[in-house]
């Protein structure tokens, strides 16, 4: 019998006692009554609060025993571009597809990638074009959903520098400021044959901002933002968007090393259907949201600008839930897998490309 069907009986033999008892008369029959009730209610007090006892220890260690620890790694510090994940485990989503999940933060998609080849993380978040040159040099990783359908990669330039169209960088500086994105100048190179002299920088504008460089590597939900917030008019300089030079690929997704997606398989459609889910809640509320990627932000000790961040999570949507109708939320389009290793192989920055039915394996994706 259930817990919830004894609790039933019990109160069941409790209302059957009173109609017996308003069933009696005379006195003596009365105070036999009271003393039947006294006895009875007092069985019944102690048998429920054990049972309630037992119902509630039971249930707990069922929950436990069927919850997963995992952990993923992130490839940059908190922000408002890994809301989804934040969302997933703040409100629960996580436990409710049987997930413990812990959250770590790194700097960059070699890192990410070394915790989980190291098996420190069971999963971790890695730019599509790293994973494919890993993956070409041997790391058996694999993609489990694409959460990035695009990039929103922009090269940046100041009117005054006489940089108005792309080959009008040959022979200038470009700063970028991560190592996902160091094969772009080599593709920019390869398919306008000019010479593009890169100088990496901190995540800051500020080399640009001080003519430290003729162009820099920014994205819309990101760098741009940054400079327009730093006081630059968007009418001083000139933008050059990656799509346009069929050079915006998708970034960022969630890999599992391969002989771990063959052991728990369906621990990575959990993990993939409620970080969906995390996202799709992050992007229907978006104030909520913020404020769970504040609070993280304050737990790492990061500086949290509230209208940085809003403008980070609304255009990030477009990213994670594009627009476009042929793109499906978390699938990886084989089309932008070939045309983005293709690139690659070209450029001589991968010497074969790998199989896209062995890089790619979907688990979950959002209908």
């Amino acid at each position: 019998m259930s817990c919830q069907n004894k609790v039933v009986f019990e109160f069941t033999s409790f209302s059957l006692f009173w109609q017996d008892i308003a069933a009696t008369s005379g006195a003596h029959q009365f105070i036999f009554g009271i003393k039947r009730f006294n006895i009875m209610i007092h069985g019944i007090i102690v048998r429920f609060i054990v049972l309630l006892f037992f119902c509630l220890i039971s249930t707990n260690a069922l929950f436990s025993q069927e919850r997963k620890e995992v952990s993923v790694t992130l490839n940059m510090s908190p922000q408002a571009r890994f809301a989804g994940f934040y969302v997933a485990r703040e409100l629960g989503i996580y436990e409710k597809h049987a997930l413990q999940t812990r959250i770590v933060h790194t700097s960059s998609d070699t890192m990410s990638t070394d915790s989980i080849v190291s098996g420190k993380a069971d999963f971790s978040i890695v730019s599509l074009p790293s994973a494919i040159q890993l993956r070409a040099n041997g790391v058996k990783l694999i993609n489990l959903s694409q959460i990035a359908q695009s990039s929103a990669l922009m090269i940046v330039a100041g009117k005054s520098s006489g940089i108005s169209r792309i080959t009008d960088l040959h022979n200038r500086t470009l700063g970028i400021y991560a190592d996902k994105i160091h094969y772009l100048p080599r593709l920019l190179s390869e398919k306008y044959n000019i010479n593009i002299t890169v100088l990496p920088h901190s995540r800051s504008p500020a080399l640009f901002l001080r003519d430290g460089v003729d162009s820099i590597m920014a994205t819309l939900y990101n760098t741009y933002h940054l400079l327009l917030s730093s006081g630059l008019d968007s009418e001083d300089i000139n933008i050059f968007f990656m799509d346009e030079s069929d050079l915006d690929f998708p970034g960022d997704g969630i890999y599992i090393m391969e002989s771990k997606q063959k052991v728990d398989r369906n621990v990575c459609i959990n993990f993939i259907t409620a970080t969906l889910e995390g996202w799709r809640y992050a992007f229907d509320h978006p104030e909520e949201s913020i404020k769970i990627v504040i609070k993280e932000m304050l737990l790492h000790n990061m500086p949290a600008g509230v209208v940085h961040q809003e403008w980070m999570l609304k255009h990030y949507k477009d990213i994670v839930f594009p627009k476009i109708s042929n793109s499906t939320p978390g699938h990886l389009k084989k089309d932008d897998y070939t045309r983005l290793a293709d690139a690659l192989h070209k450029a001589k920055i991968i010497r074969r490309i790998p199989d896209y039915t062995k890089f790619y394996v979907e688990v979950a994706h959002e209908e």
